[in-house]
């Protein structure tokens, strides 16, 4: 919550100082004084004594501060809930929506994930070829030495 208020904060003075830039630079290019143009913050400050600029300001600034307030308490969009599927307990994506625009691939239904990925039993008695068991015991004794050798 803290976080959300400093933003807010930043983006409300980017605000301000975006209108205060704007009604100044606008009243310049309006009165045909387009050179005068600058983004200094001591200039803009001083440019609001002219009462036309004051006015565009505050125009800038009330659209400025009610797009913060907007964006603090206006939350609707990201209230936005799809319906859930539960992948692991505890872990819930979305369900796809629409009518296949992003595509239509989904998990597969558990009658067909039962005919395509059978389970084979091993049995433990059967023996291995030498070579292969050969090579293993070699490797793991390799990582064995490569785990205890001093550095």
């Amino acid at each position: 919550m803290k976080k959300r208020w400093i933003a807010a904060g930043l983006t409300a003075a980017f605000f301000m100082w975006l209108a205060l830039a704007g009604a100044c630079n606008l009243n310049l290019l309006l009165t045909g004084r387009r050179s005068e143009c600058t983004l200094r913050i001591g200039t803009l400050i001083a440019a609001l004594a002219d009462p036309r600029e004051k006015k565009l300001f505050l125009l800038f600034a009330i659209a400025g501060l009610l797009a913060v307030l907007w964006m603090l308490f206006g939350r609707s969009y990201l209230n936005y809930e799809s319906d859930l599927f539960e992948v692991v307990p505890g872990f819930k994506i979305p369900k796809p929506d629409g009518q296949g625009q992003h595509g239509t691939a989904w998990f597969m239904p558990q009658k067909k994930f039962d005919v395509y990925f059978t389970a084979a039993g091993i049995e433990s008695e059967i023996p291995l070829a030498p070579e292969l068991v050969e090579f293993y015991e070699n490797e793991g004794r390799q990582i064995h030495a490569a785990d205890h050798k001093p550095d």
